[in-house]
């Protein structure tokens, strides 16, 4: 079953339980999802396509959340559970996220002598070859943007 497949039963279930909240989200969720593929060639969409709507959601309610916790008035504690309930959603239709050991091999592998590029110490010219082969190794696991603070950090010591 494909992920946008399950994300319509889930939300054709949360609306039978009557979990209203739920059932919003997953709704809403699916029609962005479907609307990526149907809008680029009339077909459904991707796995790839429906993970990256998942993450725009997530980094949305992250980012609401984090407003949320700043305000802390009592009206903000329902609607803190609420955001928080929408996150634990939403993350269980992402892959599991690589570690920042997973990371660390990437960079070894790509800096090593024998590797695809040999560079005298990392530099930033290696983060195509490190999401590369984080690409090719754990495909839909990674951040893009945590694999190149960790690179950056890497490189500035």
């Amino acid at each position: 079953m494909s992920l946008l497949n399950q994300i319509k039963a889930d939300s054709l279930e949360a609306r039978k339980a009557g979990a209203k909240n739920s059932a919003a989200l997953l709704t809403t969720l699916y029609s962005e999802a479907a609307a990526v593929g149907k809008n680029n060639g009339n077909r459904e969409s991707t796995d790839e396509e429906v993970i990256k709507v998942v993450r725009r959601f997530v980094k949305n309610n992250d980012e609401t959340l984090g407003h949320l916790r700043e305000v802390q008035a009592g009206l903000a504690d329902n609607e803190i559970a609420k955001v928080s309930a929408e996150l634990t959603i939403l993350r269980s239709y992402l892959p599991a996220e690589l570690t920042d050991e997973n990371i660390q091999e990437a960079i070894a592998y790509v800096v090593q002598p024998n590797g695809p590029e040999t560079y005298m110490a990392p530099n930033l010219k290696m983060m195509p070859h490190v999401k590369a082969y984080i690409d090719n190794k754990w495909p839909r696991a990674y951040d893009g943007k945590r694999v190149s603070e960790i690179v950056k950090k890497q490189v500035n010591g």
